[in-house]
């Protein structure tokens, strides 16, 4: 386990982690929760540390190599095991969807996986979206097949676009 899993699994069972103002590491809890994450947290101490520090700083650090690259799906974890989806547009860095997540333990990008079609896209549903391109305008041809392509292969954009 890393430092956030370990965080993450000491809260779920009801262990407190905290720093205390000389900087050490303080837990309590139940002896049997404490017993069995204890040589997890001795062996993580240094990075738990870094990561309960993180929470009191009022820009919170980026990690995990996303810092300068720009996504538009984020994956964020928090200490109570919630996890929770977002997109952005435009596509934003790790940093930039902090600020919007501070109590975050985690922020990783991640590509939905599109819902398969249950059949393929019929003639008459692929003439419909080529006529509905054509009244807005769109004569890009790769625009066109990649809308043609989503409607193939994505079951939520067949929806929207029949």
């Amino acid at each position: 386990m890393n430092a956030a899993e370990i965080i993450e699994s000491a809260f779920l069972e009801g262990m407190s982690l905290a720093i205390t103002s000389e900087g050490q590491l303080h837990y309590s809890g139940q002896e049997e929760v404490v017993a069995r994450l204890l040589p997890a947290i001795r062996e993580n101490k240094t990075a738990i540390l870094g990561e309960l520090r993180r929470f009191n700083k009022p820009a919170p650090e980026v990690d995990h190599g996303y810092a300068d690259v720009s996504f538009r799906w984020w994956r964020f974890r928090y200490l109570d095991g919630i996890l929770k989806e977002a997109s952005y547009c435009p596509p934003a860095t790790q940093a930039e969807v902090l600020i919007g997540e501070p109590d975050a333990i985690t922020a990783e990008a991640f590509q939905p996986l599109a819902p398969q079609p249950s059949a393929p896209l019929e003639e008459k549903d692929e003439a419909a979206i080529l006529a509905w391109l054509g009244r807005i305008g769109e004569t890009d041809k790769d625009t066109i097949l990649d809308v043609l392509n989503s409607c193939r292969t994505n079951a939520e954009a067949r929806k929207f676009f029949i």
